[in-house]
């Protein structure tokens, strides 16, 4: 039967257009929720192309536009932790429904990421909620190496982008892939709003994730002075005595790579104090496993003298993650290769992978060798990657 000629979409399509993952697409056809969906050659759904996404199966509410449900999701759960209680916010999230957000962000810094793609695979539904968790769950995604996981999750989010429902919710969209483009090292698919440091979109309680992923632009990009002085100011904003939030961490660790990059070892050594002293004690190794590359011997010699107990399970992560990001680095960029390279750039960079010399390289595009090291340089720099060798690795 020829399926084209009957208007038919894949769950695949229709989870796309709907901007909704294709796990949720197939529990609508199997609560039959989703009019005129069959089967065909027994074994793939197909679903008429003009079929209606269901609303969110809440009751008989009124159906609220997705822009106004983040905003409410967002006021109720953006709450700071109390210091010498952290999990405590758990509670103080009222709607039941909504506790799923600070869990796995608790989760995500403790490093349990087999527990937030549970939780993140068990939202039902479409909306704010499973926006909210997703910058959570594709970042897991890298740190697990599952790629079929961090799929799903950036298929989805990709339909919430397409699907246009307001700035706010574009926005949040875009910030939760551009974390994990920043994190697979691909800042050139990062949105340009992102790089030019323009959050206006973005709710409040959002931005200091976007500022967050532009500090790790300008570490990327070696700015390291420019990277400091706004890693400092932005950390002036979010310092507290009675509260512990993530910005904080993050700030401090960003204020830290800055100043050890810089040959100021003992101001990296003074924000990496004050950022263990306030979250190691809870059990938040993830953002320290993270930037144990980063620092040399200078993070496992504070972790020994002063936090001995953390360690262990520091250095353990820490193995774990380089080796499951290594594995998810090489796949994600071949994969989007022709997303994050121009034309000229792949061109070049695969002659470079087969040792071209640089010299016939500039002979073959009429270009200087000084031009052809540039564009090398900024292969490299794209690609995330250090040498022909690896190069070669990636792209053949």
């Amino acid at each position: 039967m020829n399926v084209k000629n009957m208007d038919y979409k894949t769950v695949k399509e229709t989870a796309e257009a709907w901007g909704v993952s294709g796990r949720y697409v197939t529990m609508c056809i199997k609560n039959n929720r989703i009019e005129g969906a069959a089967r065909f050659g027994g074994k793939s759904w197909m679903i008429p192309s003009g079929a209606v996404k269901p609303a969110s199966g809440r009751g008989n509410k009124t159906q609220k536009s997705l822009e106004s449900e983040l905003m409410e999701v967002i006021r109720a759960v953006y709450i700071p932790a109390p210091l010498d209680e952290p999990d405590s916010v758990i509670n103080m999230v009222q709607d039941e429904r909504l506790r799923v957000i600070p869990e796995i962000a608790l989760a995500y810094v403790r490093g349990d990421f087999e527990y937030i793609k549970r939780r993140y695979l068990a939202i039902e539904e479409t909306g704010a909620v499973k926006l909210c968790a997703g910058q959570a769950a594709i970042a897991a995604a890298i740190s697990l190496g599952d790629y079929p996981f961090f799929l799903e999750v950036e298929t989805y989010l990709k339909g919430v982008v397409k699907a246009s429902e307001g700035p706010a919710v574009t926005a949040c969209a875009e910030l939760a892939l551009g974390s994990a483009y920043m994190g697979a090292g691909a800042t050139a698919l990062a949105p340009d709003w992102l790089k030019s440091w323009n959050f206006s979109a973005l709710p409040e309680p959002a931005r200091p994730s976007a500022i967050r992923l532009g500090l790790e632009n300008l570490r990327w990009r070696k700015s390291y002075e420019i990277m400091l002085a706004a890693a400092q100011a932005s950390l002036a904003f979010c310092v507290s005595e009675h509260y512990l939030t993530y910005e904080e961490t993050y700030f401090r660790l960003l204020c830290a790579t800055a100043c050890y990059a810089l040959n100021r070892e003992d101001d990296a050594e003074r924000h990496l104090l004050s950022a263990m002293a306030k979250t190691l004690p809870h059990g938040f190794i993830t953002p320290f496993a993270e930037r144990l590359p980063v620092f040399g011997c200078l993070l496992e010699r504070l972790l020994q003298r002063e936090f001995p107990s953390s360690y262990n399970a520091v250095l353990k992560q820490s193995k774990r993650t380089v080796v499951n990001w290594l594995a998810f680095h090489n796949r994600f960029m071949n994969n989007n290769i022709p997303l994050i390279l121009s034309l000229r750039e792949h061109e070049i960079a695969l002659l470079v992978a087969r040792h071209t010399s640089r010299a016939k390289i500039a002979k073959h595009y009429h270009i200087s060798v000084s031009a052809v090291n540039n564009i090398i340089e900024r292969i490299y720099e794209k690609l995330g990657v250090s040498g022909r060798n690896k190069l070669a690795e990636l792209i053949i």
